[in-house]
C-alpha cells in the first residue's frame, strides 16, 4: 500500500487513459474530460486534489455512482470513490478481456500544484503565457483524478486544444493534428509503453521545434532554439550509449522541452518530452550531464521503477549509476572521475547538513 495514494491493494487498476485538454490562460484552468478504462468491475478510489468534478458518467452519458469524499492530510489526497458497474461496459478484445470505461469531466483549481502557468514576462520572449504540468511527486492528481502511484502504469492518450500561434507537447508521439475554423489547434500525443500518473506531462507556449535525429527534436521559445538546438546536437549519441548499456529504447523519441528559466529545476524526465531548464541550454555544453541524466531515467525510473512514493530514492539512485555509466562512455574516465569526485562531496556534504535527522 502506497501511503500517498488512496488506491488500495485489490481495486481495479487503471489500464489506460484518455486525457482532453483545453487551457484556459485568462483563468489559469484546464477544461477537461478523462476516459478511464478498466477490465473489471469494483470500486474504486482515485485521488484528487482540488479538482471540481462536474460528471462521471458511461461513455452512453449515463450517471455512474461516485462520492467525492474529504481531503486526507496524511494521504495528501481527495478519494473519488467511483463504482465500476457492468453499465461501464464497452467490449471485450480478442483474448476475451472485458473493457469498462468510466468519463470524468472535471476542472482544475488556479491553484493546482502541478499545473505552473507563466505571464509572458516570465518567458525569453515575453509575448505569451507559457503552461507545463510537473507530475513529480505528487502533482498529478492536481489536475488528473487518477491512481496515483507509480506501481499502477498504464498506456495514455493525451488531446490538447492549444491557441493559434502556441505549440503543444505532451509525452508522448505526435499522431494527429486537427485545424479549427477559430484558429484553435486539436493536438494528439499517444505514450504506448505504460507510465505511472507522475509522468504525464503537457508543456503549451511560445516554442518552435528543431529536429536532432530521427528520434529526437529539441522545442524552445525562438529566441533559444538555435542555441539549444546547437548544445543538445549529440543526443543520438547518447541514446546510442544508453542503448548499449541498458538495452533497447523503447519510448519511440526522446524529445527535450527547453522550460523558461522560471522552471526550478534542472530537469525532469517525463517520456516523449523531457523538460529542462533553459540555463542547461548552455553554448559551451557545460550542462550535458543534465541530459544524460533524464535519458537515463528512461531505463531507470521509467521503465523499470519503485512500487510506492516511500521508495522513490532508488529512482534517483540508480538514475545517477546510470548516468555517471554513460558520462565514462561517452566521455571517458577522467570525466566520469570528475563527476564521481563531485557526487561523493556532495553526498559528505548532505550527510553533514542533515546528520540531525
Amino acid at each position: 500500500t502506497d501511503p500517498h495514494s488512496h488506491y488500495k491493494l485489490g481495486q481495479p487498476m487503471v489500464k489506460h487513459i484518455h486525457w482532453r485538454v483545453e487551457p484556459d490562460f485568462e483563468n489559469k484552468t484546464l477544461s477537461c474530460y478523462v476516459v478511464l478504462v478498466f477490465d473489471e468491475t469494483g470500486m474504486v478510489d482515485l485521488d484528487t486534489n482540488n479538482l471540481v468534478i462536474k460528471r462521471v458518467t458511461t461513455l452512453a452519458g449515463k450517471f455512474i455512482p461516485h462520492t467525492e469524499l474529504p481531503y486526507d492530510k496524511n494521504v495528501l489526497s481527495a478519494p473519488l470513490r467511483i463504482e465500476i458497474t457492468e453499465d461501464c461496459f464497452v467490449n471485450r478484445n480478442d483474448e476475451g478481456v472485458p473493457r469498462y470505461e468510466v468519463m470524468i469531466s472535471y476542472e482544475t483549481s488556479p491553484e493546482a500544484t502541478g499545473l505552473h502557468w507563466l505571464a509572458p514576462e516570465q518567458t525569453l520572449g515575453g509575448r505569451k503565457p507559457f503552461l507545463y504540468t510537473q507530475g513529480q511527486c505528487i502533482g498529478a492528481r492536481s489536475f488528473l483524478p487518477c491512481q496515483d502511484t507509480p506501481s499502477i502504469r498504464c498506456p495514455v492518450t493525451i488531446r490538447v486544444d492549444v491557441p493559434e500561434n502556441f505549440l503543444g507537447v505532451a509525452c508522448g508521439v505526435h499522431t494527429d493534428r486537427t485545424d479549427s475554423l477559430d484558429g484553435t489547434v486539436s493536438l494528439e500525443f499517444t505514450q504506448k509503453v505504460p507510465i505511472p500518473s507522475y509522468l504525464i506531462a503537457l508543456a503549451v507556449g511560445d516554442m518552435e521545434g528543431h529536429e536532432l535525429s530521427d528520434r529526437s527534436t529539441v522545442f524552445a521559445e525562438p529566441e533559444l532554439l538555435d542555441q539549444a538546438a546547437e548544445a543538445f546536437a549529440d543526443v543520438e549519441k547518447f541514446i546510442a550509449a544508453g542503448e548499449e548499456l541498458f538495452g533497447p529504447y523503447v519510448w519511440g523519441q526522446f524529445n527535450i522541452v527547453v522550460l523558461p528559466a522560471a522552471f526550478p529545476f534542472g530537469g525532469m524526465e517525463n517520456p516523449g518530452c523531457a523538460f529542462v531548464n533553459a540555463a542547461v541550454a548552455a553554448p559551451d555544453k557545460s550542462q550535458l550531464e543534465v541530459i544524460i541524466h533524464e535519458l537515463a531515467h528512461h531505463w531507470t525510473g521509467n521503465l523499470v521503477i519503485n512500487a510506492t512514493w516511500d521508495e522513490f530514492w532508488l529512482n534517483e539512485g540508480w538514475t545517477v549509476w546510470a548516468t555517471y555509466m554513460m558520462m565514462r562512455k561517452l566521455f571517458g574516465d577522467e570525466v566520469a572521475s570528475l563527476q564521481l569526485a563531485i557526487m561523493e562531496t556532495d553526498l559528505i556534504r548532505d550527510l553533514e547538513e542533515f546528520a540531525d535527522q
